[in-house]
């Protein structure tokens, strides 16, 4: 059954020095030409259908929402995706926020004609244009330095013919996160720059100088990043006469141990470690996570995308969001924590350790949220969460909710017990027969994996035997087990592994 959760929306905080409440920002009173943009939670559950995490249904979260900037004087812009950051600025904490400007937009979308008939028209093809806009704000999002456009981005240089036949221009949407103390931004052009076909995203890296007084944010330099395998899977999908870029967009940037990673995949999910002065990026991990066995891609498809940077937890961990998404009028976003070694490697990944059901915030109208919700801003200060999201292309909002009401959300992203091998060693439990292949355990305690890309691994383990019915087995190649609950190095200890895997014709 759906469910609607009213999480508390804090303002205790101020008092003792922590965020101000947001009295002086509007709620949205925008109407909406077409119902298409609004959505309950039993109609999302029911599209999203097999992706749901968990097999739970789509929770409502009824928190007070503000908007975050008014809507551009000139009508065929739309504002959207905003993110945030906090730093000091002339001795005074502040938040920097980005915004995605563009010329796409679903604030007068009837729900029956295709957006693109909106869009202005230019040299003969209708033409979506966007780029990033900055601004300074308080604690309490009054405006210090108004909104303006990032300096030295170059947006314009960034061009392509979509396949839909219209013309992309421009830089999607930014990431902020802090790196060394400075500020830096994550964000997508529609095409490397001067390239018109494929029109493929690419993603770049902005370290950021913030102005002096009436002055503009700027783009120190723009570095172009690249990872070998979503590079191979652009060749593969041009080959196939397939321009999808999803592979080149939405990475989710984290910095661990001062160093800075991107999250390439959900799920599996992929990290890797990035080169900050050449823009290379080097895979460091691959897992999967049994909550989100459901997002597992079949070929090369994507059933999880990235959300904001993330963000450190009291606990050591990092919180996150990501979505699912279903086609382009369905946007589910869902937390999770992650939890990073000080060296994170194929040996010692980093790996999800808790997972929240789908979910979305509610709108003006009770029980329903808008369908597209894009998170773009995370901040965590005391026990308050700020966030940051777009809505239907068209709005920039921020919600402020307890930390403890998330945590609550968050369940294990591995269940705490395991069902004890029956006689013939096949673990029968509804769970693991997700985790395809079936694992066995032979009485010698060699534990048997055949993949499902025809490579067959053999893992040798000697663990006590109260460890060893909890063994998960979450990547083959390298080999890398979990053992759920026992974390201590006393536990580990205890566990003696070697892999040999060769494939097979």
């Amino acid at each position: 059954m759906a469910r609607v959760w009213s999480l508390l929306f804090c303002f205790a905080g101020a008092k003792a020095g922590g965020l101000a409440a947001l009295d002086a920002l509007k709620p949205s009173t925008f109407d909406y030409a077409t119902e298409k943009l609004l959505g309950d939670a039993m109609a999302m559950s029911e599209k999203i259908g097999e992706l749901l995490v968990h097999g739970e249904a789509v929770q409502v979260l009824e928190t007070s929402c503000k908007l975050l900037h008014r809507p551009p004087k000139k009508r065929k812009w739309a504002l959207y995706n905003p993110s945030l950051l906090e730093l000091s600025w002339h001795g005074e904490k502040v938040f920097l926020v980005t915004y995605r400007a563009g010329t796409w937009q679903l604030c007068g979308w009837d729900g029956r004609s295709s957006p693109i008939a909106s869009l202005p028209e230019v040299d003969g093809r209708r033409q979506a244009t966007s780029k990033v806009m900055a601004a300074i704000v308080r604690n309490d999002f009054l405006t210090i330095l108004p909104v303006h456009e990032l300096q030295d981005q170059k947006y314009s240089e960034h061009a392509c013919v979509h396949s839909t036949g219209m013309r992309r221009v421009g830089i999607d949407d930014s990431r902020l996160f802090l790196l060394d103390g400075d500020p830096f931004a994550l964000f997508a052009g529609v095409a490397p720059a001067g390239q018109e076909h494929p029109c493929q995203h690419r993603q770049y890296l902005c370290p950021l100088q913030l102005p002096e007084e009436g002055a503009k944010v700027r783009c120190r330099t723009k570095t172009m990043l690249t990872f070998e395998f979503a590079d191979e899977l652009s060749e593969r999908m041009l080959r196939q006469d397939r321009l999808g870029s999803v592979h080149q967009k939405n990475w989710m940037p984290f910095v661990a141990n001062g160093q800075l990673y991107l999250i390439f995949t959900i799920e599996p999910l992929r990290v890797m470690h990035v080169n900050v002065k050449t823009g290379q990026c080097a895979e460091v991990s691959v897992v999967r996570t049994p909550a989100l066995s459901a997002l597992h891609p079949r070929e090369d498809e994507f059933r999880g995308h990235g959300g904001p940077a993330l963000v450190p937890l009291p606990s050591g961990d990092l919180l996150g969001m990501a979505r699912v998404q279903t086609g382009n009028l369905l946007y589910s976003h869902f937390f999770f924590t992650l939890r990073v070694s000080s060296k994170p490697s194929s040996s010692a990944p980093v790996i999800m350790s808790s997972v929240s059901p789908l979910l979305c915030f509610g709108s003006s109208r009770p029980g329903l949220c808008e369908v597209i919700q894009f998170v773009g801003g995370l901040h965590v200060d005391k026990e308050q969460l700020v966030i940051t999201y777009g809505v239907n292309d068209c709005e920039p909002k921020v919600t402020i909710i307890a930390l403890g009401s998330v945590l609550k959300l968050l369940k294990p992203s591995v269940p705490a017990t395991r069902h004890r091998p029956p006689a013939h060693g096949v673990w029968r439990s509804a769970w693991w027969r997700q985790m395809q292949p079936l694992a066995h355990i032979r009485k010698e305690g060699v534990l048997e994996e055949t993949l499902a890309r025809v490579t067959r691994c053999h893992v040798a383990v000697d663990p006590s035997p109260d460890i060893k019915d909890q063994l998960v087995l979450l990547h083959a190649d390298p080999a890398v087990l979990l053992i759920p609950g026992l974390w201590s190095q006393q536990a580990c200890d205890k566990l003696i592994l070697a892999a040999l895997c060769s494939h097979s014709a």
